[in-house]
């Protein structure tokens, strides 16, 4: 069974102290070099551990140039010309983000990504905020018609519904209607097609099972959160997962036990993260809006919220799955990702007193 997110819940259980890591969990020759670091050890490690994992979890690059600046007469593996050039590509990669160049941030977030670093970034989620900003409907339908030959679906789809909501006069919009529809329809066939394909007709049972997906393939497109778009398990035939459970039944019982942990963990998340916006000066509705990168224990704890809420998309989604293969009718769950950006603090509320 897929229980791959409750890894993510049981880091949520402790969501106030979760360290921002942006070492990504495949790592190759970096983790490799650095796999004593991440071991506990007793006492202050070594200044070569140290020195190592400072370079290889830099995110920004005030990171790199602090490691340069600590370690320039200091150097025993030659690390501090590589920081010098990662440097540069992150300063890049920032004054892109900051001023809106979407096209020049993503590509240099494909550097980045080759340094083994995690950076999360979404080209889609960055002409929002430049739209957010005055923006160009033009533009940002062009962007969306590239991601969808591109397979990046919920990315067009996210810029689709911005051209609806922020621009619904302009002869654009009706246009990202169409395309919508489209794309709803598009995956619709592809998940009926699947079934088809995986999916044997010889009983009954198997005939109500081919109108239903035969993988969670289709749910990529929706997805924004890497540590989900990128596990192998969504193409693993639904009926491979029912086999290993025992049986559709003890299939069932196995995800809704997943479901019930995962919304535990997502409640204790929500809790969390609401007295940091307190704190904070936000109020409730921020909570549908997600931080643009874990750059902070406040944007850490909202970036695990988010990841448990779209996890109980997919849980809801491979749930219905099983379900259609007694009823043959296949249930979708709707499921929108909260934009980036959080709304404004709440101001301090000003008391006047009148002058004597």
């Amino acid at each position: 069974m897929l229980g791959w997110l409750v890894v993510a819940a049981a880091a949520a259980a402790d969501i106030h102290a979760v360290p921002v890591q942006a070492v990504s969990a495949s790592q190759s020759a970096d983790t490799g070099r650095q796999a004593q670091s991440v071991a506990p050890a007793r006492g202050p490690a070594p200044p070569a551990d140290a020195y190592r994992s400072r370079f290889f979890n830099a995110t920004s690059a005030a990171d790199l140039a602090a490691f340069i600046d600590t370690y320039r007469d200091a150097d025993p593996d030659k690390l501090v010309p590589r920081a010098t050039i990662r440097m540069r590509t992150f300063a890049a990669f920032e004054a892109a983000q900051r001023a809106y160049r979407c096209s020049e941030a993503s590509a240099l977030h494909q550097k980045i990504v080759r340094y083994q670093v995690t950076l999360p970034f979404s080209q889609a989620a960055c002409l929002q905020q430049r739209a957010a900003q005055g923006g160009d409907p033009q533009a940002l339908y062009q962007a969306a018609v590239r991601f969808e030959a591109e397979r990046e679906r919920a990315s067009a789809r996210t810029l689709y519904h911005l051209i609806l909501n922020r621009f619904p006069q302009h002869p654009l919009a009706l246009r990202a209607a169409d395309r919508l529809a489209m794309l709803a329809r598009i995956e619709a066939s592809e998940s009926v097609s699947g079934a088809a394909r995986t999916t044997p007709a010889a009983t009954d049972e198997a005939g109500l099972a081919a109108a239903c997906p035969g993988d969670l393939g289709y749910v990529r497109s929706h997805l924004v959160f890497a540590e989900l778009r990128s596990n192998a398990s969504l193409n693993e035939p639904i009926e491979s997962i029912i086999r290993k459970a025992g049986g559709l039944k003890a299939a069932t019982a196995e995800l809704e036990k997943l479901i019930r942990d995962n919304r535990l963990a997502l409640k204790q998340a929500s809790m969390a993260l609401q007295q940091q916006y307190r704190q904070a000066g936000y109020g409730d509705d921020a909570l549908g809006f997600r931080c643009r990168k874990p750059d902070s224990s406040f944007c850490t704890a909202n970036y695990l919220y988010h990841l448990l809420k779209e996890g109980e998309y997919f849980y809801a989604e491979q749930l219905n799955s099983l379900r259609c293969r007694t009823t043959g009718r296949m249930l979708h769950v709707g499921y929108q990702p909260a934009p980036i950006g959080l709304p404004m603090p709440l101001q301090p509320a000003t008391v006047t007193t009148p002058s004597r």
